[in-house]
């Protein structure tokens, strides 16, 4: 696991907690990177050098945040680069097991619908690989990313409410 020196405060405390990235790769997937410590701008470099690694490998990746428990700005910029630069090469980006924080930030700054956001890993890989159900927090049954178009992604527009609210606007505009 790579990891990021944390730089302590005025009182002796880490300012943050450092970022630990733990890599592993699903052959003919996706690479799974899980995250554990907080996204902030000390530990953007770190995982900027995985999300490279991550899509020079394959151009699906899941990212677990299941231990991160902060994203601050520059870590919300990291995850739209990465999100454009797995699109680019014919990827997805998936989020899994965002904690509550993450969420609401994601949510707040109305991206929570640009990101396919599952309650697992495992949910974010069987959604790649075509394996679909009912149930979970991800993108519906019968959405998938391979043979979709991707300039026009199904699961933003399905999964997500803020997301249809935002693009009813957009329709309207077309319309005229």
């Amino acid at each position: 696991m790579a990891a990021v020196t944390a730089i302590p405060d005025t009182d002796g405390e880490p300012a943050h907690r450092p970022v630990q990235i733990r890599t592993e790769r699903h052959a003919g997937t996706a690479t799974v990177l899980t995250c554990r410590g907080d996204i902030d701008l000390n530990a953007v470099p770190v995982l900027r050098q995985a999300f490279t690694d991550a899509l020079d490998a394959l151009p699906d990746v899941v990212l677990d945040m299941a231990g991160v428990a902060l994203i601050d700005s520059t870590g919300l910029g990291l995850l739209v680069r990465t999100r454009q630069a797995a699109r680019q090469r014919g990827g997805v980006l998936c989020l899994a097991a965002p904690s509550r924080f993450v969420r609401t930030v994601l949510h707040t700054m109305r991206l929570d619908g640009a990101f396919p956001i599952f309650d697992d890993p495992a949910a974010a890989l069987d959604w790649l690989r075509g394996v679909t159900s009912d149930e979970g927090d991800g993108p519906p049954a019968g959405t998938r990313p391979r043979g979709r178009q991707r300039e026009s992604p199904a699961w933003p527009c399905t999964t997500n409410p803020a997301a249809s609210r935002l693009s009813a606007p957009m329709e309207r505009e077309k319309l005229r």
